[in-house]
């Protein structure tokens, strides 16, 4: 619970230590040792399935689009104490210091791919464009033939790479975007 909080919220130790009534110390180990824990198994839990047979069903099932592998987004991720060497690419637009992570997660929001490489100053898509999910689905190595992941209006189209139409459409785009909704929540 108290890594959660932590994670959660970005507070600092002493905040966390009369929420929860323990050490500072206590408050120290249990950040690390389960932050280290999850970075220790994360090759086991961010991976895309052995049997992707199965994905474009269940994403059919839930938002009615084909061929659905996954669906990407990206978040801040505020820092309190960043790096003096970084500091000025890890502020935001926000005026803050962030990294920008990415994922792609599955019908049942487990997560496929992750990147946490990036500055908090890059936008969603020049993140995108700096990861190996990019190069890989560039030159075709996707999940199943006629793979496409679904994104938000921040990423670009690409053959693999869908985002709503733009702006408030009407007929078909409006039926499209809003199918692509149900998946993006």
């Amino acid at each position: 619970m108290v890594f959660l909080h932590f994670i959660g919220t970005n507070v600092f130790f002493h905040v966390l230590r009369d929420c929860h009534g323990i050490s500072t110390n206590t408050i120290y180990r249990i950040i690390h040792s389960v932050g280290e824990a999850i970075f220790n198994i994360r090759q086991e839990i961010i991976k895309w399935p052995n049997d992707c047979s199965t994905l474009p069903q269940k994403f059919m099932e839930i938002g009615g689009f084909p061929c659905v592998c996954g669906v990407l987004d990206g978040s801040h991720i505020l820092l309190s104490n960043p790096p003096q060497a970084d500091e000025d690419a890890l502020i935001n637009r926000h005026h803050v210091h962030s990294i920008n992570a990415m994922a792609v997660c599955g019908p049942d929001t487990s997560i496929f791919y992750a990147s946490t490489n990036s500055p908090g100053r890059w936008h969603d898509a020049h993140v995108l464009r700096n990861c190996n999910l990019w190069k890989k689905f560039e030159i075709g190595e996707l999940p199943f033939n006629g793979a496409v992941i679904l994104a938000d209006s921040a990423y670009p189209y690409r053959e693999w790479l869908i985002p709503p139409f733009p702006g408030d459409p009407d007929g078909a785009q409006k039926r499209f975007n809003i199918a692509h909704e149900k998946l993006e929540t």
